[in-house]
């Protein structure tokens, strides 16, 4: 058979996975998901039917234009000749991963499958997002230069310049920023209170009285916050809310699935026109979850801010308006107390998002040019085993702390059976002529499995051992991730000044090895510390929510999967194997996603209540487990040439 046989084959098989085989995958794993919880369930036939008829309009035009006007297939292994920026990629950059969700949705809706809406349907977004940050956008640039990197659609930030915004582009602020927030708020507002809320209020506050002639303050931000797009005065100012609003709504959706706070609103007499307001805004803004911090105060700073841009005049009434919203949150008793200085922490915190980033980017640099190291005779101390050793000893008093002090031999078996699978790994994967002791992340994650599985002929809880590790594994990575960082290992390629880091330690290996001295680079190693936060959150709320073990250790997989993949496609270590065009990571990345969506489908046992830490079992586990990956990562002998002798050169 030729290459022409050959390609065809690969085209049908590929079109033949994202068409058939996956939406029959989708369909089963929310069918078995839906077994498992009880999750607000809404179903429409008609509207579901229509939701899912527009998404897939939308996703044949997206392929249609690709085959008119690319002269290629949509397939990302077989793409096409020619950028397309016309049509319905002008109005949108994604119209085949946007419509592909949108339906998901539809057919969620449809059917009433819960799981489809609360879990499927996000996920399948994530991965369209990790494909699109991790392989496609990377892959556009790379093969259509300018032409792809400065394209704009209609539905995406504005240029960062002075000059007024476009009526379109102002009005796409309602559907790039606007539309996901209220989506997102909403979306947490429907799934309810959950089972261990508390309230916030103070018991002084409770009885407070509602001062309704504060309603129309309060009610305002409704107004003012879609106003506020055609105020600006420039793109700058424009792009600015928009990035502090995108950034509020992914920390602030995060606290809210995470922290289970609510504030009740206050009692009121519903007399007058101005009680009607208020008893409407509680009948849509019920159940009072999603108040801490209050998002209310958040979008009035935000708006103050981008107002204050036109003159004075209007800084001084927008942030008199601003703190009048703050308080009318109270007055009104649609907040607490304690909503108000968190919410104002937040503004603090992403008013200048950029900058933010730019902070935490110079102090990743000044670590990644820390690499220093001690002598005892043929011995070497260096400073970067500090942070494994300290990702060992949370990570595993964390995992016995999970599983309970009985388990303590079970996760030691894990621990030190992944330490082992990672050194293996690596001299596989990513042995470097002057490295000879290099250690790899999908190592550590067979061999404690391996470990754990062993475990079990000595009686021990396997299945909750590896839930529990699922759980701690983001904390371990980020704290680890530190340790990257300072040595070299997992760095980024080149990029754009403005966006990377640069490394100048002779015994970094971004120096040493992979030659990239001063050269700004992807730092790559703080998108996974980001990625792993997030995570662990959310998986030691599911934890906490005593969700089904299997379910847990599936979600780490499935959510590891996918930040991975997009940490890889910005990665630029040399010795990195591809495999199928893209490094070998992505390919396992994706991997890892499917082994956990069988894995969530197992459901198994509620996860236990978290034992007390103060047990000597637990301390000293996590102490021995600390001692010796510090000792295995940050303690080498630079003259011997053994192998496993040295880390670094």
């Amino acid at each position: 058979m030729g290459i022409t046989g050959t390609r065809s084959i690969g085209r049908i098989l590929y079109g033949l996975a994202f068409t058939v085989a996956l939406p029959v995958t989708l369909v089963l794993w929310a069918r078995s998901l839906d077994r498992q919880f009880d999750l607000p369930a809404y179903q429409s036939i008609t509207g579901g039917a229509i939701l899912t008829a527009l998404g897939v309009l939308i996703w044949i035009t997206g392929v249609v234009q690709i085959i008119r006007r690319g002269h290629g297939l949509p397939m990302n292994a077989f793409p096409p000749a020619r950028f397309v920026s016309s049509g319905i990629y002008h109005v949108i950059a994604h119209p085949i991963y946007f419509g592909w969700v949108v339906a998901c949705a539809g057919v969620s809706w449809t059917t009433g499958s819960a799981s489809g809406l609360w879990i499927v349907t996000p996920v399948v977004a994530l991965a369209c997002a990790a494909l699109v940050y991790g392989f496609e956008r990377p892959d556009l640039r790379r093969r259509f230069g300018s032409e792809a990197a400065s394209f704009r659609p209609w539905l995406s930030l504005p240029p960062d310049d002075e000059r007024p915004p476009t009526f379109a582009e102002r009005f796409s602020f309602m559907f790039v920023v606007l539309a996901p927030w209220l989506l997102a708020y909403t979306a947490v507002k429907e799934l309810g209170v959950p089972p261990d809320a508390f309230d916030i209020r103070l018991d002084a506050e409770k009885n407070w009285p509602v001062l309704l002639w504060t309603v129309p303050i309060y009610v305002s931000a409704y107004l003012m916050v879609p106003l506020a797009a055609f105020l600006v005065p420039t793109r700058a100012a424009l792009r600015r809310m928009a990035e502090q609003a995108v950034a509020a709504t992914v920390v602030l959706s995060i606290i809210y699935l995470t922290v289970p706070v609510i504030a009740p609103f206050r009692p009121f007499d519903p007399a007058g026109p101005l009680g009607w307001v208020l008893a409407l805004d509680q009948k849509y803004a019920n159940p009072p979850v999603a108040a801490w911090p209050a998002f209310h105060v958040v979008w009035a700073a935000f708006v103050a801010g981008a107002l204050s841009r036109r003159s004075r005049g209007w800084a001084l009434v927008g942030w008199i308006w601003a703190a009048a919203v703050a308080v009318s949150c109270v007055t009104t008793g649609m907040h607490a107390v304690a909503d108000i200085p968190a919410a104002m922490a937040f503004v603090l915190l992403l008013w200048h998002p950029v900058r933010a980033w730019r902070a935490t980017l110079d102090a990743a640099e000044r670590l990644a040019n820390s690499w220093h190291a001690w002598r005892l005779g043929p011995i070497r101390i260096i400073n970067h085993g500090i942070y494994p050793g300290l990702a060992a000893l949370v990570g595993v008093g964390g995992m016995v702390a999970l599983a309970g002090p009985d388990a303590w031999p079970g996760v030691m078996m894990l621990a030190t059976f992944a330490l082992v699978g990672a050194a293996l790994w690596a001299q596989w994967a990513d042995a470097a002529t002057t490295v000879q002791r290099p250690f790899g992340y999908y190592g550590a994650v067979v061999g404690g499995c391996l470990g754990t599985i062993a475990s079990g002929a000595f009686g021990q809880p396997t299945a909750i051992i590896l839930a529990a590790a699922a759980t701690m594994s983001p904390w371990i990575q980020a704290l680890g991730r530190l340790r990257c960082l300072v040595q070299g290992c997992c760095h980024g390629a080149p990029v754009d000044p403005r966006f990377g880091i640069r490394v100048a330690n002779e015994h970094s290996r971004v120096v040493s090895l992979s030659h990239l001295s001063g050269q700004s680079i992807h730092p790559t190693q703080v998108y996974s510390i980001a990625g792993n936060i997030a995570i662990g959150v959310l998986l030691l709320r599911l934890w906490n929510l005593q969700a089904p073990i299997w379910f847990i250790s599936g979600a780490y997989l499935v959510l590891a999967g996918l930040a991975r993949f997009v940490e890889e496609g910005h990665r630029g270590e040399p010795q990195t194997r591809q495999w199928l065009g893209m490094p070998i990571y992505q390919a396992l990345s994706i991997a890892s996603v499917f082994a956990g969506m069988a894995l969530t489908s197992l459901g198994g046992p509620s996860a236990p209540p978290p034992s007390t830490l103060a047990d000597v079992r637990l301390l000293s586990t996590a102490l021995a487990a600390g001692v010796v990956y510090w000792f295995a990562m940050g303690v080498d002998f630079p003259e011997s040439t053994r192998r496993f002798a040295r880390l670094s050169g």
